[in-house]
């Protein structure tokens, strides 16, 4: 996870939603209707940790999303199946690993997801 870059705080689907409890009146006279209100209530709290809370207090984070590697993007490396290297795009800045050395311009302006090949 990249805590370094920006995140941006949108209304996702649990926001837009707007998940509430359902207040309960004073006199319920109907059995059915006072169940389900129970009931819609305590499955909202089993979603969202607690009846006190709405929906709208938890909005979505997210780093924005890019086509291209820039400067300063966080680049992860496939080298293997099981392994992964991550490095910070940077211009004039070498990457180097037991498949040889990659130069971070190479791969500046390209979009995410290229695959490389030695120099």
């Amino acid at each position: 996870m990249d805590f370094a870059q920006p995140h941006n705080q949108l209304a996702g689907p649990t926001v837009q939603s707007n998940l509430k409890p359902v207040p309960t009146p004073a006199t319920d006279t109907d059995p059915l209707t006072a169940t389900l209100r129970s009931a819609s209530n305590a499955a909202l709290a089993t979603a969202l940790g607690s009846s006190t809370f709405a929906a709208s207090d938890f909005p979505e984070s997210h780093i924005p999303r890019q086509d291209l590697i820039t400067p300063g993007a966080l680049v992860v490396i496939f080298e293997t199946y099981e392994s992964l290297s991550f490095v910070y795009a940077a211009r004039s800045a070498v990457f180097s690993n037991r498949n040889g050395v990659f130069h971070h311009d190479d791969f500046i302006g390209k979009p995410f997801g290229s695959k490389l090949q030695v120099s």
